[in-house]
């Protein structure tokens, strides 16, 4: 019986008579051979999904139908509609929103902390904001800086953006020694609570 199918083998390669004789024996032999290709490869890519399940667990494969919802899993469970997902530092998205701190006012107690701390209007005042995320907040608070300088008498450089080769300026940082012809104002992450 074995030897019955191994003979038979070489013809089942060959093509069926009907498409040899309906399409000829070059072409006939050809879309078989594709034919079979296809059905080696359905093969192979279906034992590929049966093992994946075996090795990973759940089912093989997972399909959305119409009003069917995908569950993900992670280490720590399902992730429904996003939920679940913890972000650091971002806002916006599908589903969370993170919050971010307020942004600055200048307040009383940090116009007083100019007013006692430099008295003498002579040297200028250098406004620095920390590039990066975020630096359109620690621009405009900047900017209420610059103007609560200006309008203190204050002689005011245009605000500078800065990097920072270590761990990044938190809150404002006031400099005044080492630029000895200005006091730098250094802007940093807004630390403030949401």
């Amino acid at each position: 019986m074995v030897l019955g199918a191994m003979a038979g083998f070489p013809e089942f390669l060959n093509g069926p008579k009907m498409l040899k004789e309906a399409f000829g024996d070059w072409f006939g032999m050809a879309l078989w051979r594709a034919v079979l290709l296809a059905a080696v490869v359905a093969a192979i890519a279906f034992a590929g999904t049966q093992l994946r399940g075996a090795m990973f667990g759940g089912s093989a494969a997972q399909t959305p139908s119409a009003g069917s919802v995908v569950i993900a899993q992670n280490s720590t469970g399902p992730i429904i509609d996003n939920r679940g997902i913890i972000t650091q530092g971002q806002s916006g998205g599908t589903n969370i929103v993170v919050q971010k701190p307020p942004p600055r006012q200048i307040d009383d107690a940090f116009k007083a902390l100019i007013r006692q701390n430099f008295p003498d209007k002579s040297r200028d005042m250098l406004p620095m904001v920390l590039s990066g995320d975020d630096a359109g907040e620690r621009a405009a608070f900047a900017d209420q800086i610059v103007d609560f300088l200006k309008s203190e008498g204050y002689r005011v450089r245009p605000i500078s953006y800065y990097l920072t080769p270590g761990p990044p300026t938190q809150g404002v940082l006031i400099d005044q020694y080492s630029d000895s012809s200005a006091v730098k104002i250094l802007i940093g992450i807004n630390t403030r609570q949401p």
